[in-house]
């Protein structure tokens, strides 16, 4: 645990130091500093693990510290610690207030023992959790180095895996999984909130800031009027009703904690976006854009639909102020984003479905009328407010919104992945804009010296987030929440493979997403969930063939035609009817306990 915890202070000791060359208030610094932190010393330990250590293990992490501890005394020494500046204390007390709500929320919700000795998340991370504790122990525990995916072994990893990776640190310094993932998300989140309320504040002051805030990350829609119908009763999360239409759900639950990569994604852009605008319409200059720059080139595998938010946002404040001095930025991003891009490419390629209209299937058809009536249940007062908003906001705000508009095109015009769904990491940067607007627009209300409009503003207000907060209720004590990701015997077993298994092994299993010999041993799999290996326009329909044919008729020239040395049969094998008798005339039982077994030759 002391490594992970002089690895984590080292990170943040450089990432604040770096901010040290620029005029940054106290909000702006503490998302730089994270952002930056977390940036460096994930990319700095993934090259030194990858190509001088050949593993993540104490030596790459020690040495990422030293370095980054070197780098923070320079830069110290030459400019010098902040001068003492009055900042606003009651604004950081809230942010911070609501980085430990979000810490605490994580923590309920994330791999909870239970009385039986396994542990349980609520349903979103039930589901997505487990790709992203296989890649933080396939980083740990598995020697994934050069990256592949755990949960497809011999795949190159082109998923943005940096977040993770940084997690993984954690793990392998000596931090527990449940602890290593709640803290760096609640880490970076107040990153996102600190830089989030930086934009903001520029484009509507600080109580309007405060507002989108919550508007944002509470954001609800009109599931509000089903849970009204209900009683509020917490029996169902009231954002994700399909049967109703409603899947712009509220994007704390659906995104901010079960997809961890958006995080840091999102808080380097937001830390880029207030830089650019300082740039166009501010006191920034040529450092700034650099700064930019550099975040921006870094984010690619932190975050590739954050590093295409950054681009995009990039040309259309070109188009608008083209000047030479946004070489600055381009120049630092181009150099360190394009190698990541490189690597990422074919992976893209594979999963990009072209034109789709409507975002989701079932708008595919719809007149413009019913689409109309979709985005305005689904984005709710945000949508409506935000749009009136602009007129309300400066000048200057409403041309720096109006690439944001661009995503709310893209997002319901072109699929990026085999997953209609996941263009919501688009269009959330269109409501990241909104929110930011109809902020404006209800700080407006609200500054009213009439009663009734500030009663209106208040409600508003209430009526955007209602069945957000709702959610937030059911996730951490409502009913049909929880279920259990891995029981007592998945712990047992993964203990097993790491302390009995090479750490480049890889085992046949089952198509589970709460596999345990990948996402809690840090083992390959020959094949994972074909959930995950679809969604990432991944190939694997020929392996899911050979695997189906493996435990219909196991022998030790199937198990190593498939490039494997374990076989696991399990309760979550049965979906494949394993021929038990076979398994163990024909090869060796390595383990046996509760029910799982696992053979090798």
């Amino acid at each position: 645990m002391i490594i992970a915890l002089v690895f984590a202070a080292a990170c943040l000791a450089f990432g604040f130091a770096a901010t040290l060359a620029f005029k940054l208030e106290a909000t702006e610094r503490v998302a730089v500093g994270i952002a930056a932190g977390v940036l460096a010393g994930g990319w700095l330990c993934l090259l030194l693990s990858w190509f001088a250590f050949g593993a993540l293990d104490a030596a790459p992490m020690l040495a990422t510290a030293l370095i980054l501890s070197i780098a923070a005394l320079a830069l110290y020494k030459k400019f010098g610690l902040p001068k003492p500046v009055s900042f606003d204390k009651k604004t950081l007390a809230i942010l911070a207030a609501a980085a430990l709500l979000f810490l605490l929320l994580n923590w309920r919700v994330t791999l909870e023992p239970n009385a039986a000795g396994g542990a349980a998340s609520v349903i979103n991370v039930w589901g997505d959790g487990p790709f992203h504790y296989g890649l933080v122990d396939s980083f740990a525990f598995g020697s994934n180095l050069p990256p592949e995916y755990p949960v497809l072994a011999g795949a190159k990893l082109g998923y943005p895996f940096l977040m993770d990776f940084w997690t993984a640190c954690l793990v392998a310094g000596g931090a527990g999984l449940r602890e290593a993932v709640v803290f760096s998300n609640a880490l970076v989140f107040l990153a996102l909130l600190c830089g989030a309320f930086a934009l903001f504040k520029r484009l509507g002051g600080r109580r309007a800031a405060l507002i989108g805030l919550l508007l944002f990350f509470a954001n609800g829609n009109a599931g509000i009027i089903h849970a009204t119908g209900n009683g509020f009763a917490l029996d169902q999360d009231y954002s994700h009703l399909e049967d109703a239409g409603l899947s712009f759900m509220n994007l704390t639950y659906a995104l901010f904690i079960p997809q961890r990569s958006i995080l840091l994604g999102f808080a380097t852009a937001c830390c880029v976006f207030f830089l650019f605008y300082d740039f166009v319409f501010g006191k920034g200059g040529k450092k700034e854009l650099f700064l930019a720059g550099v975040l921006a080139g870094l984010s690619p595998m932190a975050h590739a639909h954050s590093a295409l938010a950054i681009g995009l946002v990039f040309a259309g404040l070109f188009a608008y102020k083209p000047r030479r001095e946004w070489l600055w930025f381009l120049l630092p991003a181009a150099v360190l984003g394009l190698p990541q891009l490189w690597w990422m490419l074919g992976q893209a390629q594979s999963g990009f479905s072209g034109v789709h209209i409507g975002w989701l299937n079932v708008n595919e058809g719809k007149s413009a009328l019913d689409f109309a009536v979709f985005w305005l249940r689904n984005g709710w007062l945000v949508l409506a407010l935000g749009a009136l908003g602009w007129f309300y906001a400066k000048p200057e705000a409403k041309k720096f919104a109006l690439p944001f508009a661009a995503f709310f095109v893209i997002g319901n015009t072109l699929r990026f992945q085999a997953w209609d769904w996941d263009n919501i990491k688009v269009l959330s940067y269109w409501f990241l804009a909104s929110a930011c607007l109809a902020g404006v627009l209800i700080d407006r209300l609200w500054s009213a010296k009439r009663n009734e409009l500030k009663a209106l503003a208040a409600f508003l207000a209430l009526a955007a987030i209602a069945s957000g907060l709702l959610t937030f209720a059911w996730m951490a004590f409502g009913s049909n929440a929880r279920y259990e990701v891995y029981t007592a015997q998945d712990f047992k077993i993964a203990e097993w493979a790491k302390s009995n298994t090479s750490a480049n092994a890889v085992f046949v299993t089952a198509d589970s997403p709460q596999d345990p010999v990948s996402s809690l041993a840090g083992r390959k799999i020959v094949m994972g969930f074909t959930g995950w290996l679809w969604s990432h326009g991944l190939a694997y329909s020929e392996r899911a063939d050979r695997v189906k044919a493996f435990y219909l008729d196991p022998s030790c020239a199937a198990l190593r035609a498939l490039g494997a040395q374990y076989a696991l049969v399990s309760p979550r094998e049965k979906s494949m009817t394993p021929a038990t008798q076979a398994f163990d005339s024909r090869m060796r039982k390595a383990y046996e306990s509760g029910g799982y077994a696992v053979y090798s030759c």
